[in-house]
């Protein structure tokens, strides 16, 4: 093997302060870095909490652009609580911290906040080390993403695969970056403003959760902490789009992209039958979580009141959860469905139509629809993909807006409808 998850607003702004941008660089000024961490025999986070290794030697490299690791000066002991103290010398940005005994070894990928002379380090077990794995792989290709796409996708499903099969870190990496690329392809098709400021800005969010994340992990006193911490995570990388520029409904439709690029891509059948759930189940959650906030943003933009946003909010909330605790893949699409029951409710009530009405409307969709899946079906790449979920969005906003020409707001009746419908 070569060497290398909603955070509280206040504790993510805390940490942004002294952010950097997502890259494996070293732009900070600072070089004395006191890492703090444990180290464990656990295979994840959020089921059971982890024993402690004693005696580890813990080392750091940061990982170049080849995928290898170039070693940094320090080294240190854990104790009897797996827990130890590192001192580098080092500018990086993001590194790798490693523990060693004679019958053990992990990793775990280090994000540092700009200018700080501490952190703390994700406690490291099995899918911190899948982790570093993959994200070695991710550099040493030059596969599209960064350190926190692969700490949003890799989780201890992923790392049993990657620590029991050669070759299934870079097949993970791949898919990875399919999805960044089917993102990327997206925003550029649909002409969404990506000036450089607005990318930066993004990326220094994302990386200030990472910080956050990682403390979280360390503070942690219960497998319940742990999950809380890593769903925070997982909706902080959402709001840091939003917060950066990016409108909740290009970020929605993006998403969307992107978790069709995974899916043609592993759909060749080069993953496991239980991490392709895994990874699918990842990108479902992410996607709900920009689907709802998008479908929020457009009920406030249309005046909606306090107590229907608070409806939609909790409707938004139960589709996340049901996803994330889903374990076959009816149970994913059957909380998409409810979600959308429980919005088209609320549609109904605010554009003032009959539900009939509304199921007319989603309806209208259907030719979008088999065209929609008919092209993905055959797309050879990010770009093909981008292209079909453009034109169903094209051909899926006139059916509906037509369909709902009689109801007092078609604009929000068609942003909701056409979004809920893939």
């Amino acid at each position: 093997m070569i060497y290398q998850k909603s955070i509280p607003g206040a504790l993510v702004s805390l940490f942004l302060i002294f952010s950097l941008t997502a890259c494996d660089s070293s732009s900070n000024e600072s070089t004395d870095l006191a890492v703090s961490g444990k180290v464990t025999d656990g295979d994840g986070y959020g089921k059971s909490l982890q024993a402690p290794i004693d005696g580890a030697i813990v080392t750091a490299a940061t990982v170049g652009a080849n995928g290898s690791l170039n070693a940094l000066e320090g080294t240190t002991t854990t104790d009897v609580n797996g827990s130890y103290s590192l001192d580098l010398d080092t500018s990086a940005d993001v590194f790798v911290t490693m523990a060693e005994t004679s019958s053990y070894s992990g990793s775990a990928l280090v994000a540092r906040a700009d200018g700080s002379s501490s952190v703390q380090a994700s406690p490291i077990n099995t899918e911190t080390t899948g982790e570093v794995s993959v994200y070695q792989e991710m550099r040493a290709s030059g596969e599209a993403g960064s350190f926190v796409d692969v700490i949003a996708f890799v989780d201890k499903v992923v790392a049993a695969d990657i620590a029991a099969e050669a070759g299934m870190a870079a097949t993970f990496a791949s898919a990875i970056a399919a999805g960044n690329e089917g993102e990327d392809e997206y925003m550029e098709r649909d002409n969404i403003d990506r000036r450089d400021e607005k990318e930066d800005d993004r990326e220094e969010r994302e990386h200030a959760a990472l910080v956050a994340l990682q403390s979280s992990l360390s503070a942690a006193a219960s497998s319940s902490a742990e999950a809380t911490a890593l769903e925070a995570f997982e909706e902080a990388l959402i709001d840091a789009s939003i917060e950066a520029g990016f409108s909740a409904q290009s970020e929605a439709r993006a998403r969307q992209a992107s978790q069709s690029s995974v899916k043609n891509l592993v759909a060749s059948g080069n993953l496991s039958a239980e991490t392709e759930f895994s990874l699918n189940k990842r990108l479902a959650v992410m996607t709900a979580l920009a689907v709802s906030k998008a479908v929020e943003a457009s009920f406030e933009a249309a005046g909606a009141s306090a107590s229907r946003l608070a409806a939609i909010a909790t409707a938004g909330e139960a589709w996340v959860s049901g996803t994330r605790s889903a374990s076959v893949e009816s149970e994913i699409n059957s909380q998409h469905a409810s979600y959308a029951a429980s919005i088209d409710v609320e549609l109904a009530a605010e554009i003032n139509v009959a539900s009939a009405t509304i199921d007319a409307a989603k309806a209208a969709t259907n030719t979008a629809k088999v065209a929609l899946n008919a092209s993905l079906a055959i797309a050879a790449d990010a770009a093909a993909i981008a292209d079909a979920h453009i034109a169903f969005y094209l051909a899926a906003e006139v059916a509906v807006s037509t369909a709902l020409s009689s109801s007092s707001n078609a604009t929000l009746g068609t942003d909701v409808i056409a979004l809920l419908a893939i």
